[in-house]
Formats: C-alpha cells, structure tokens, sequence
C-alpha cells in the first residue's frame, strides 16, 4: 500500500488560525484522493487484464472438451 505523507498533525498546528488549518486538511484530503485514484486505476486495468485472461483460459477449456467429446475412430 502507497504511504500517505502527512503535512502536519492537527496537534501541531495549534497556533494555525482555523482557516490555515482548515486549507491544511483539505491538501492532506486531496493528497489521499489522489493517491487512492491512482490505486484505482492501477486495479482496473490488473481486473481487466485478469479477466481477459479468465476468458482466454475458459475458450482454451471449451475447446479441449470439444476436442475430447469426438468420437475415436
């Protein structure tokens, strides 16, 4: 899992006005979003190939049991 780098604690940034902090955890917020959007994508793209390569499989399967099915002559 990605690490998230925290800008700064709330507890720490006591002497910040409330705005100040405010902007601060909105930036930590979109900071996760972004990161996790990104994970996002990566998945999709790991679901798509991993289905792809379920139906490959599967064709391969149809076809050997097609091909087991025939009668010996």
């Amino acid at each position: 899992m990605t690490e998230i780098p925290v800008l700064a604690t709330l507890d720490e940034t006591t002497d910040l006005h409330q705005e100040e902090r405010l902007r601060l955890f909105v930036q930590q917020q979109q900071a996760i979003i972004g990161l996790l959007a990104q994970q996002n994508q990566v998945l999709e793209k790991q679901v798509k190939e991993l289905t792809e390569r379920i139906s490959q499989l599967e064709e391969e399967l149809r076809q050997k049991k097609k091909l087991s099915k025939k009668p010996q002559l």
